[in-house]
């Protein structure tokens, strides 16, 4: 079996768009590849800037958007929740350079907050 590379902190729900959240360093990134990209198994370099319909790998429909903390102040990838297959969001330069900038962040689940209404003010 295939070993996972993305390993989800938190599921978020995005109006009409189911989001999972996580961290660069929870990223399964192989050696000896050129790009961050290849690293992550993405094979598929399309861009789609809405969740595609299916998987191009599996044709799942079950497709969220994967936000990576650090990298970006939203969904970073889509993700095929059937067999993890990701799928872009952004030009393969653009998708590079942003998971560079995640390289260092890192975060505590543990340390969230439910949010109450004491907390959103």
């Amino acid at each position: 079996m295939e070993k996972s590379k993305v390993c989800v902190t938190k599921v978020v729900k995005q109006p009409d768009i189911e989001s999972e959240m996580t961290v660069y360093q929870d990223l399964v990134i192989e050696d000896g590849h050129k790009s961050l990209l290849k690293g992550l198994g993405v094979e598929d370099f399309d861009i789609h800037f809405e969740p595609p319909e299916r998987c191009v790998k599996c044709k799942s429909q079950e497709i969220a958007g994967l936000i990576v903390l650090g990298c970006l102040d939203g969904i970073l990838f889509w993700i095929c929740n059937a067999c993890e297959h990701l799928h872009l969001k952004y030009s393969k330069m653009r998708t590079e350079r942003l998971l560079k900038k995640g390289e260092g962040f890192w975060t505590n689940a543990n340390d969230w907050k439910p949010r109450t209404e004491e907390n959103t003010n």
